[in-house]
């Protein structure tokens, strides 16, 4: 989801980046050549890279970073199509341009879907590399797409109920604190705070999705079923997720975890919800001890 906007510029002004209209990659082009090491950061439907830039701290002379841009968002057209398997296939060619060693993966959300299927391919094409995935508030395959689809009706619903005036700005703010922290039920009274007080901060920058590439980037995860879940027996994956994320739950995040040929090391966040890089300041800290421990 989009839930922090493009603060592109100063990204800009962070990387020497390269990308293209025909590319969906950003990245620095000297530092991919000389690194052995390249980070796939990958954002989630609706959501700008700049969620993701403090990856940035991570990137090393031999460890490089780049960004997949999705649809319509950080300078990529809108008119382009997007499909997770066509992503993945861009990662895919770009990890095999640069002949890297290892590559680390941090998708959120709906990224972590791409990430998983490019991850995939390269576990057939290249037997030699290094490969590690760190899923942050992952999506998970059908049917569970479209009960997040119900999921994030019913609570825009439910947070409709909980605010004075009926615009789209009011109600989508108030579920924001929801993606925060998940729903306001049950929440203890420090939490439903917290949520107050990051939705108050962060508001001048929350904007209500965009209705046409809402509907663009949710359709594209519809048929995502992991095919092929076999490939990734020799990939270490790490799931990083909210005990409460009200998009997909818990408890479907351990259940598809423990499904996967080398069963996934799940990360839970107790009264966390679908927004981790938010809610959690050292989620990446957290992210990259795991890397450590299991790829470098």
């Amino acid at each position: 989801m989009r839930f922090v906007y493009l603060i592109l510029l100063a990204l800009l002004s962070a990387c020497t980046p390269r990308h293209s209209a025909e590319s969906p990659l950003f990245f620095d082009h000297a530092a991919a050549l000389r690194a052995d090491t390249i980070i796939v950061a990958t954002p989630g439907a609706l959501t700008s890279i700049s969620v993701m830039r403090d990856l940035e701290r991570f990137a090393t002379p031999d460890r490089a970073l780049v960004y997949y841009r999705l649809p319509g968002l950080d300078g990529r057209p809108q008119s382009d199509p997007f499909n997770i398997h066509a992503a993945a296939d861009s990662i895919v060619r770009f990890v095999q341009h640069y002949d890297f060693d290892t590559v680390l993966y941090v998708g959120f959300s709906t990224g972590n879907a791409i990430n998983l299927e490019a991850a995939k391919r390269l576990a057939t094409e290249r037997q030699d590399i290094t490969q590690a995935v760190a899923g942050i508030s992952t999506a998970l395959p059908a049917p569970q797409p479209i009960l997040a689809g119900v999921r994030g009706f019913a609570g825009n619903v439910s947070a409709a109920t909980r605010v004075d005036r009926l615009s789209r700005r009011d109600i989508w703010l108030e579920y924001y604190k929801t993606l925060l922290f998940g729903g306001p039920r049950d929440q203890p009274e420090p939490v439903r705070k917290s949520a107050q007080t990051i939705a108050d901060a962060n508001a001048p920058r929350i904007e209500v999705p965009d209705a046409e590439i809402a509907g663009r980037h949710g359709t594209a995860l519809l048929g995502w079923r992991n095919a092929g879940a076999d490939r990734l027996g020799d990939v270490d994956i790490g799931l990083f997720h909210g005990a409460r994320d009200p998009v997909f739950p818990l408890r479907a995040v351990l259940r598809f975890a423990e499904g996967l040929p080398k069963p996934a090391t799940v990360v839970s966040y107790d009264n966390n919800g679908h927004l981790l890089m938010i809610t959690q300041p050292r989620l990446f800290d957290h992210v990259f001890a795991y890397f450590a421990d299991v790829a470098e």
